[in-house]
This record gives C-alpha cells, structure tokens and sequence, in this order.
C-alpha cells in the first residue's frame, strides 16, 4: 500500500477538500514545489493552482491567486486568501 497523506483545502467560508492524497504540488516565490507523505514541517505562501494527486491516480486541481500552505504531521491544509475566484 502506498503512503499517503491528509489533505484540507479551505477558504473563509468554505471547505473546498478533504481527504487522502499520495502528493500535493504548487508553487511559491521560490519556485514549484511537490509534498509527499511524512514531508518536514513547511509553511509558505503560494501563488498559483494546487494539484492534489489522489490516492485513486486522479488529480484535483485548484485554482489559486495566493494562499497559505502548511504541511505539518503528515497533513497538507492549504488556507485561500478571499480574492481566489472559487465556484461554489
């Protein structure tokens, strides 16, 4: 079985996703960047789409303009600044 990892999505008034992830990926000022499973903690800001691939092999994307990203004990929570364009 493949490690895997807790991811949440939010913005103010809203929960975007939740669930299992084998990896997530964006990007911030220094570049792209991807997180696996049991990744060190690491906080930044992003300023472009989130791509969660899935434990399923598919990948759900997100559209950002900037947010916060924290991993932290084997969970990903990405927290979207109010200006993000987000579909309900």
């Amino acid at each position: 079985m493949k490690s895997s990892l807790k991811v949440i999505v939010r913005k103010k008034d809203k929960l975007l996703f939740s669930d299992i992830a084998e990896s997530v990926s964006s990007i911030n000022d220094v570049g792209p960047f991807d997180v696996l499973p049991y990744h060190k903690n690491f906080v930044c800001i992003i300023k472009s789409n989130v791509e969660i691939k899935q434990s399923g092999g598919g990948i759900f994307s997100i559209p950002v303009n900037r947010g916060i990203f924290q991993a932290r004990n084997n969970c990903v929570e990405i927290y979207l600044f109010q200006s993000d364009k987000i579909s309900d």
